[in-house]
């Protein structure tokens, strides 16, 4: 996670350090991340008062947003600020 409000995708192998992917700004940190259990390249961000917006990576250099929830609430409205974020496996709901 960041607080600059991005997610960026690292290969950890090589010490550039430069991103192999990265987000567009998701208008509060970045504060967990979830890859999804069965989809490789998804993964759900918990981004504070932004709410939990899900990414694709498989687009090349740039995260896709396929949809978020509770980006639109008003701040607390769903619960709280998103600080954590996991997936539920399907059968196990």
């Amino acid at each position: 996670g960041s607080y600059d409000e991005r997610v960026r995708l690292f290969d950890l192998r090589m010490i550039t350090g430069v991103p192999l992917a990265e987000s567009n700004r998701l208008e509060d940190g970045a504060y967990h991340l979830a890859w999804h259990p069965v989809w490789p390249d998804v993964l759900c961000v918990a981004a504070m008062r932004s709410g939990f917006p899900i990414l694709n990576v498989a687009s090349g250099d740039r995260f896709e947003e396929l949809g978020s929830y509770a980006a639109n609430a008003p701040e607390g409205s769903h619960g709280s600020l998103g600080y954590g974020i996991s997936w539920c496996p399907v059968g196990r709901q």
